[in-house]
């Protein structure tokens, strides 16, 4: 795509990102949605290129409709609801429909298998918490499909930009938020259906942590980690600052495993272009801001570093991961094959808990594993996470040899990922859809 056509795409991002911004109502939040379609049309003249990248980027968005019908329980939210993306992968199911042809990949089958077995899963035990996972997960999987049968070697010109604008977009709102110490107040923050006034840390309340648009900082860094590589697909002053910005973003989210997982990243991608940035004056200035930046913001960082004994205690947040482990460990030694359902996790162990996470019935979502694989090995059994694990493999090689670097990006992301997510929970929320975009991206062929 050439330079011209770009351009059509940038204005659509701006005034889109503005609306976002601005957006008094969820009607035209939603309607900012078709604002990039038009202007990705005017570039591609192609409906079917236009809904996919607008696609690719409500994987991002957290506003929902219709949440309060599809309550789990015990009440800790919503087992689905409607988003931008379930309404843009509608359209794109319409306007694709006999009119894309994908080859179909072995991984591409064990995708299904998983939803399948979730179903299957559904009949044996029904529940309504399960329903929702179905959809959740279908929606999940059928949005893959359709990039598979749309994406090709083209849209990797493209896809970088998209993903860029979502990370300085997260930036703004993130820097905004640490420096009035408070929420922004703009629809897209997710963050203020619970955390109306922001989010502090457990171990030290006088700790504010930006979330940008999103639901928690711990969610925002893992945004963080995934949407980085693919800056590094520009060259240019701009996106040099915004890495630095990402940096200062990252502290603000006051997430430790983010800060282990974000420096070895930004150690990696900057190794091999390190003597070049250090020719470039430009650059050198760049770099004494980020160090005087790091000396401004040192007493903040002792003080995170201050918590982590306590974060290690019992009832700190490292203790209560170990609980949720133990918890999950609990459940899966009654169903090991099957596990206990889908999203039925905190349903299941309050009949029978082995630690005091759960006294007087006391759930909530930040008392779900913190580990990903360790959801699906409670709620899926050794059947389910084998299926997950033989896709996430079987994606992960198909790189190998990737001579595309936006392909590589994206595994490298996938990677960070991975990684982050054993620490956090990830299954059936909405950040899960990101594997299967990543996945989608990583088998373009």
């Amino acid at each position: 795509m050439d330079k011209e056509k770009i351009k059509f795409i940038v204005i659509g991002l701006i005034i889109f990102y503005l609306i976002q911004w601005f957006a008094p109502n969820k009607p035209i939040y939603f309607a900012s949605y078709g604002i990039i379609i038009y202007f990705s049309y005017l570039a591609t003249k192609s409906v079917i290129r236009s809904i996919v990248y607008t696609l690719i980027l409500s994987f991002f968005s957290e506003t929902s409709l219709a949440a309060s019908l599809f309550k789990l329980e015990p009440d800790i939210g919503s087992g689905y609801f409607i988003s931008a993306l379930t309404i843009l992968s509608f359209l794109l199911l319409i306007a694709s429909f006999g009119k894309t042809k994908s080859t179909i990949h072995w991984t591409d089958w064990i995708a299904l298998g998983f939803l399948l077995w979730n179903v299957v899963l559904f009949f044996l035990q029904p529940h309504s918490n399960s329903l929702f996972g179905i959809l959740t997960l279908g929606e999940m999987t059928i949005t893959y499909f359709l990039l598979r049968s749309t994406l090709d070697v083209n849209d990797l010109k493209v896809i970088p930009l998209l993903l860029s604008s979502m990370l300085i977009f997260q930036s703004i709102v993130a820097s905004i938020q640490f420096l009035t110490q408070g929420n922004v107040g703009i629809l897209a923050e997710s963050a203020n259906v619970d955390f109306p006034f922001g989010l502090t840390a457990t171990e030290e309340e006088e700790l504010f942590r930006s979330s940008g648009a999103s639901y928690h900082a711990n969610t925002l860094a893992m945004l963080l980690i995934i949407l980085i590589p693919y800056l590094y697909s520009f060259k240019s002053t701009f996106t040099n600052i915004i890495k630095f910005v990402w940096i200062f973003v990252l502290f603000t989210t006051y997430s430790r495993i983010a800060w282990l997982i974000g420096g070895a990243e930004f150690l990696y991608l900057n190794i091999s272009s390190m003597a070049f940035i250090l020719k470039k004056k430009i650059n050198i200035f760049l770099f004494m801001i980020f160090f005087i930046a790091l000396i401004i913001i040192n007493p903040l960082f002792l003080i995170r570093l201050e918590t982590v004994p306590e974060a290690l205690n019992e009832q700190g947040s490292w203790g209560v991961r170990i609980k949720t482990y133990q918890e999950a460990w609990h459940l899966f030694s009654q169903s090991p094959f099957t596990g206990v359902g889908a999203n039925m996790y905190l349903a299941s162990i309050l009949d029978d808990p082995v630690t005091d996470l759960y006294q007087q019935g006391q759930v909530n979502v930040f008392k779900k594993i913190h580990n990903f694989f360790l959801e699906i090995l409670a709620e899926n059994g050794i059947i389910g996470l084998s299926i997950i694990l033989i896709f996430l493999t079987g994606v992960l090689r198909m790189t190998g040899r990737e001579k595309f670097k936006m392909v590589y990006y994206a595994k490298f992301a996938m990677i960070s990922f991975l990684i982050f997510v054993q620490f956090h929970p990830l299954f059936l929320t909405p950040q899960m859809r990101l594997i299967y975009l990543l996945s989608a991206i990583m088998v373009i062929r």
